[in-house]
């Protein structure tokens, strides 16, 4: 049996043929910003990368590299000011089209892949033990306010206050006394290995599930990503940095990020995530364990190399975005000198374009 194809259909108003551009122009222009702001600053939260153009011509668009945690001018990571423009163009045409007062339109990732393996493994009620979000868990992991501490009973383990290593003893000894169904051996923001072996032992000790972090598919990138965020680790534990306040988390790195420690700097958090964002680089500011301020504070931020070794940084350039971050986060630092620190990152990313046959469309021309 043979299938005909017919011709792309003709339809009365035209909708199949038009451009975005036409169709949209709001979201067309702030897609068009978004691709200038990745092209032109160097991106290093952690949590995110670059996909592929195939990728995204096939499922979207420069906004599949951005996740937008929070709301709308109350973000929890830098970069979202045209993410914010769409969200709310969203916000309003749903109000609009369902005659609602409120509306929420934020997409999910890695929560909503947790969510089904809890399913999966576990029943309502169940317990389970994680790494508290404080001491650089993951808000899947047992955090009260996300589904995972509202469904399940959840226990927290925690980091050593002397060196902020995970406390394997405290997991055991929780482990024996909650006797969880799931324990999650992962993380959000711990820059360090976790002893997966150690935590096998517990696991099937008390009959529990482990879960365990996926493995890194791509051996030569991981290698400069691992090298870069030791480069800049080393760098924010110079006696300079250290002079004007900076820390690093456990006093280095094991993976693909820096959790660095503000506390006894004259920025919090958030200031040093808005400076960093005022030269060129988008991180986010973060939680340290023991933190004496408000999580929209905070008193970290946490770097990490992934989209920058995507982006085909070798060690040299890591070396620069270290010294260059080191130089930004120092209280000291004019305006003068965050213009040339300006200057330095707008060399770096145009050293290593990113999508050179991605350009941005002019707005008001059609494409």
């Amino acid at each position: 049996m043979s299938v005909q194809v017919d011709e792309a259909p003709v339809t009365a108003d035209g909708v199949l043929d038009q451009s975005l551009e036409h169709t949209d122009p709001a979201v067309f222009a702030a897609i068009a910003d978004e691709l200038i702001r990745q092209q032109s600053t160097l991106e290093m939260i952690a949590s995110e990368n670059f996909a592929p153009l195939a990728v995204m011509q096939a499922q979207g668009s420069v906004l599949t590299n951005k996740y937008a945690e929070g709301y709308p001018g109350r973000r929890y990571y830098g970069g979202c000011e045209h993410v914010d423009v769409i969200e709310r163009l969203a916000i309003e045409r749903i109000k609009d089209l369902f005659g609602a007062e409120y509306a929420n339109v934020q997409p999910h990732s890695g929560a909503q892949a947790n969510a089904a393996a809890m399913a999966a493994l576990l029943k309502p009620g169940d317990t389970i033990l994680g790494l508290d979000l404080a001491h650089g868990g993951h808000l899947t992991h047992g955090m009260r306010l996300n589904f995972s501490g509202q469904l399940y009973n959840a226990i927290a383990y925690h980091v050593r206050p002397e060196d902020h290593r995970v406390d394997m003893a405290e997991v055991e000894r929780l482990a024996r006394e909650h006797r969880p169904q799931l324990i999650v051996a992962g993380w959000s923001a711990y820059p360090r290995h976790l002893d997966f072996a150690e935590f096998r032992r517990i696991a099937d000790s008390v009959g529990a599930y482990l879960k365990l972090a996926a493995e890194p598919a791509f051996r030569e990138r991981q290698e400069r990503t691992l090298a870069g965020a030791r480069l800049l680790a080393d760098r924010l534990l110079a006696d300079d940095a250290r002079a004007a306040g900076i820390n690093v988390i456990s006093g280095g790195t094991d993976v693909h990020l820096v959790l660095v420690d503000l506390r006894d700097s004259e920025l919090d958090g958030k200031q040093a995530e808005d400076r960093l964002h005022s030269i060129g680089i988008t991180v986010n500011r973060n939680a340290v364990p023991f933190d004496p301020r408000p999580p929209m504070v905070s008193s970290g931020v946490r770097i990490g190399t992934p989209a920058l070794a995507a982006r085909g940084f070798d060690l040299d350039d890591f070396a620069e975005v270290a010294d260059i971050i080191a130089t930004a986060l120092r209280p000291a630092a004019d305006e003068v000198e965050l213009a040339g620190l300006r200057d330095r990152v707008s060399r770096l990313a145009q050293s290593r374009p990113l999508y050179p046959n991605l350009a941005a469309p002019s707005v008001g021309t059609d494409a």
